[in-house]
């Protein structure tokens, strides 16, 4: 939780309630003297102020004796067994005392029933999954959320770079939390979704690397594709000859060398579209292509393609923003994990061994960091003396175990991402662990020329796949990192508890996400409406450590900005030629990365925290940006004004005024206020003071009248056509100084954190 940006209301109680229905089952069964509301003989636990948590001392000794090497000394996990926070047999402590009674220890089944069996999954279930048995006061207060129809709006501009349209925030007002699901299905639907599901991966898998120029088709190998530069053979270079067309050259290199680059972001793209199991973005047996790239592949009689809206070339018809699956022959491909551009982003050497492209695997699809595991590495100055100390030195194996394994199944894709038969890779490392996943080799019968297949399969059926898409996408919408396993084994401390709280609720969220049968759409859904990107305000008197990380009020990148900008004043922030925007562009003289944004090659983290330099961004889009949406909002008619829809260029109505600014705080912060609310008394205080001030300089003292717009503010062409406007339909005086003093009140609301941030 930011605090710095957090408003927070008291909907939140509801949602607690149903946190605490969701939790009761954890506690239905402990023993004891609880009585399901907190009472407990404070002799049996430990804690303070009144946040306890029973230990079972037996419990205890029986579970680091003999389980904490496989689920972690507390509960975390380990590659060779999973977490016990919020796990599925953690629904209940009979459930999970069955389950350890009849299959734990794994070596040794009955060696833990009876007595032994109910102690231990007494301390899994109080200590590893207790979030805190808190007082009915402590557990209904402290937080406030957004409501169903400020959730409406934030989402409706995260996820489809749009206000929600009047329609839908009057559903969702009527409805209230039963509605939401159903309009954010309609969202989840749109295009721009799916241009931010995009972008969202691309933060982590960093595929635009290869956008322009070349870059994507020069990974690509003649031997393998002979047709990868198809265009450059069509002539259309040569000023001398007769299919000279030097922009259709570049626009043909430009569609087929992006497609290729994007070709993993669009398989997911796909498979979300279609409602496919998410699991199929790593065991797909198909690559995605547009018809400019099929020719690249060879491939072009697999599909067939949509035709751009308006053709410019009838040789070349085909829009290259529509994909299609294809097989390229000779491939086996394993979605993600096949690619060629995945491949490169995550390279390897012949002493790395893979090794790099298993560590990114289990970190971004399996919630794994292999860095983190227990172990030391060579910089600790410890003995790798011998020929095999992966295999051999106990200091080494705790990592090696996990990830080599993994690293083998790449063995028939080479440095450049090549794809190589077993037949002709007969020199894979001996001195290196065989292939296989969490414990289990891989069968070379069937498999041997097409382990990454294999692989996708088995990390489609592991658990932590689900998690890690879950944390994917809430930090893809919030903007936080996922709570790290406190280092702390003060398991009833606050940094504790609030990481157990997190873990149980993206633990819940898997696990609808696999009961629906992974349907992707679900996290983004939960992730919505869970507490950590609704949550809106710390009360006085709460425990911030407990709640911190709930809320999403995040700096805004630029890409989101930029859309938000469009969205809520209708008008681009973008070059004196209308063509590029400020934000976005991937040019040198573009404020894309001077505000944060990264080039997915030499610059990979966004800056989440500004700087003087992104300030400086920020107040200057806020004057242009004033300036130049007076002009042309108040050209269109009323019903179609996104910033003005209630007061006219010459109104001093005051009513209408506030009228007007309680929807521009709507419509810019997602804030419902009265029209006599504090807020709304500033702002109009502002723009009477602004047109006061500025009454008194319309005339100088030498006659001059000082009543036109400045220059980059007038309007004398129609916004929409660009076309010349008649002189009399021209908005560039202001005698009474009222669109200058709008301009003074946008300009304060759009350098305000509640705008930039979200």
């Amino acid at each position: 939780m930011r605090y710095c940006c957090l408003n927070l209301t008291s909907n939140l109680r509801l949602l607690f309630r149903l946190l605490l229905l969701i939790l009761l089952p954890l506690f239905s069964a402990c023993g004891g003297d609880y009585d399901g509301y907190g009472q407990m003989d404070a002799s049996k636990f430990e804690g303070a102020q009144g946040n306890y948590l029973y230990v079972n001392e037996e419990g205890r000794a029986k579970y680091q004796a003999d389980c904490a090497g496989c689920h972690g000394s507390s509960g975390e996990g380990s590659p060779s067994g999973p977490s016990l926070v919020a796990c599925p047999s953690c629904i209940s402590q009979s459930v999970l005392e069955l389950k350890i009674a009849q299959t734990m220890p794994t070596d040794n089944p009955a060696d833990c029933d009876g007595e032994c069996a109910f102690n231990t999954a007494e301390y899994v279930m109080n200590v590893f999954n207790g979030i805190m048995l808190l007082t009915s006061e402590q557990a209904l207060t402290g937080i406030d959320v957004l409501s169903p129809t400020q959730t409406l709006r934030k989402a409706s501009l995260n996820l489809a770079a749009r206000l929600p349209s009047a329609a839908e925030v009057d559903t969702v007002s009527a409805g209230g939390e039963g509605a939401l699901d159903a309009v954010l299905d309609t969202i989840l639907n749109e295009e721009a979704f799916y241009d931010r599901l995009k972008e969202i991966y691309n933060d982590i898998l960093l595929q635009d690397k290869y956008l322009d120029s070349e870059n994507a088709l020069n990974l690509l190998r003649d031997g393998e594709y002979p047709d990868r530069r198809w265009y450059s053979a069509l002539g259309l270079l040569d000023k001398e000859g007769p299919n000279y067309d030097n922009p259709l050259y570049y626009k043909l290199r430009a569609y087929t060398n992006d497609a290729v680059g994007r070709e993993v972001l669009e398989l997911i793209d796909y498979v979300v579209r279609n409602n496919k199991p998410f699991s199929e973005i790593l065991t797909a047996d198909y690559t995605m292509v547009n018809a400019y790239s099929a020719k690249t592949y060879g491939v072009e009689g697999q599909a067939s393609f949509r035709d751009f809206d308006t053709i410019e070339y009838p040789a070349y018809p085909d829009d290259p923003t529509h994909f299609q699956p294809v097989r390229i022959t000779g491939i086996p491909h394993a979605g993600v994990l096949t690619s060629v551009m995945f491949l490169n982003r995550f390279p390897t050497t012949s002493t790395n061994r893979n090794r790099h492209r298993s560590r990114m695997v289990f970190d971004i699809f399996l919630d794994t960091n292999i860095l983190a595991l227990e172990g030391s590495r060579p910089g600790d100055a410890i003995d790798v003396s011998g020929e095999t100390a992966t295999l051999d030195n106990p200091q080494c194996t705790g990592c090696h175990l996990v990830m080599d394994p993994v690293a083998s199944t790449f063995q028939n894709w080479d440095y450049l991402g090549r794809y190589r038969p077993s037949s002709e890779n007969n020199n894979w490392y001996t001195d290196i662990l065989a292939r296989g996943f969490n414990g289990v080799a891989m069968p070379l019968s069937g498999n041997s020329n097409s382990s990454l297949q294999w692989l996708g399969k088995q990390m489609a059926a592991d658990p932590r796949f689900s998690l890690a898409t879950v944390k994917t996408i809430y930090k893809g919408l919030s903007g936080q990192d996922p709570l790290q396993t406190p280092t702390t084994k003060d398991t009833d401390s606050a940094e504790w508890q609030a990481y157990l709280a997190q873990q149980v609720t993206f633990k819940n969220i898997a696990h609808k996400f696999r009961e629906s049968g992974l349907n992707f759409k679900v996290v983004v859904k939960e992730v919505v409406k869970s507490l950590y990107w609704r949550a809106e305000n710390l009360q006085p008197g709460a425990n911030a450590e407990i709640h911190r990380n709930m809320g999403s009020a995040r700096m805004l990148t630029p890409e989101m900005l930029d859309r938000k900008i469009t969205a809520v004043l209708g008008v681009d922030w973008n070059y004196s030629s209308g063509r590029y925007h400020w934000l976005t562009e991937r040019r040198s003289d573009s404020l894309r990365q001077l505000y944060g944004g990264i080039d997915s090659d030499t610059v990979i983290n966004r800056i989440e925290d500004p700087n003087g330099l992104m300030v400086a961004v920020q107040n200057r889009m806020a004057s242009e940006m004033a300036c130049k949406v007076v002009s042309r909002d108040f050209f269109k008619p009323t019903a179609a004004r996104l910033v003005f829809p209630y007061v006219t260029n010459a109104s001093m109505n005051e009513a209408a005024i506030r009228n007007n600014l309680r929807y521009l705080f709507w419509s810019f912060y997602g804030q419902e206020l009265s029209n006599d609310s504090v807020e709304i008394t500033a702002m109009l205080q502002l723009f009477n003071t602004v047109r006061s001030e500025g009454l008194q300089s319309l005339v100088i003292d030498n006659g001059w009248t000082n009543n036109r717009l400045s220059s980059p503010c007038r309007l004398r062409n129609n916004p929409e056509t660009g076309e010349a406007l008649s002189s009399e339909n021209y908005i560039e005086l202001d005698e009474e100084y009222i669109l200058r003093s709008w301009q003074a009140v946008l300009t304060v609301m759009l350098a305000d954190y509640q705008f930039l941030y979200e």
